[in-house]
């Protein structure tokens, strides 16, 4: 037995010859073939992501310079679908809403194994829609309105989960006075900017929330009232 040393990454075959002690001629020789691997230096998975439900998804593993990359799931949703598993920049289907680790791994023969993880975030969506009505229609000055704000989790178009710390602002005109007392569902009237203001509010999937408030019609003044989802 002898060491070998100065061997670089390639295939080196080396012969081993016995012949007799009087070298008449006989000899007896086997060759075995080495094969030196480069060893992967490193593993880049590439940076987390956070993406709404439905919305595409690519990882953004940085290409091996050494060996061959394959994608594993290691935790989170129960079956994926890669569209490439040894592409660095595969598209991935099939995640549900959370998180779910992939692993690169970085192969090159029999050397060791280099790795990396990303966490993919999945949020749900809600798709919130906000009517606004008032009632009666026809009014004179000095007369009583109710301005109703109805937001609407809709499934039809993207909701998927019920919505939760959902915010509403209204902003009323000066054609109106706050009738004191009059703002439903936990809204708070600020005189600063004569806006009214709901916070915190849940709003079921496919569930319609309906948020009130009374103003008295004024003189004169602007009549165009607004409001908006703001949280």
């Amino acid at each position: 037995a002898t060491l070998v040393f100065g061997l670089t990454t390639g295939v080196y075959e080396f012969t081993w010859t016995a012949a007799t002690a009087n070298n008449d001629g006989c000899s007896s020789s086997d060759t075995m073939r080495i094969e030196i691997y480069e060893q992967p230096i490193n593993a880049n998975a590439g940076p987390d992501q956070t993406l709404p439900q439905f919305a595409p998804v690519t990882l953004g593993a940085t290409p091996p310079t050494v060996g061959q990359g394959q994608w594993v799931k290691v935790s989170g949703t129960s079956s994926v679908v890669f569209s490439d598993v040894t592409s660095p920049t595969t598209a991935v289907s099939g995640l549900d809403v959370g998180t779910t680790v992939f692993e690169w791994r970085v192969t090159n023969g029999p050397c060791a194994v280099a790795t990396d993880q990303v966490s993919i975030t999945i949020i749900a969506n809600t798709d919130l829609e906000l009517i606004k009505s008032d009632t009666p229609n026809n009014v004179n000055v000095g007369s009583e309105v109710t301005f109703i704000i109805s937001v609407f989790n809709n499934p039809s178009t993207g909701g998927t989960v019920d919505a939760t710390g959902v915010g509403v602002k209204d902003l009323l005109p000066d054609g109106y006075t706050i009738v004191p007392g009059s703002v439903s569902n936990g809204g708070v009237y600020n005189i600063g900017d004569s806006s009214i203001s709901w916070s915190n509010l849940n709003v079921t999937l496919g569930a319609l929330l309906d948020l009130t408030f009374k103003a008295t019609v004024n003189a004169t003044g602007n009549y165009v009232n607004s409001a908006e989802i703001v949280a």
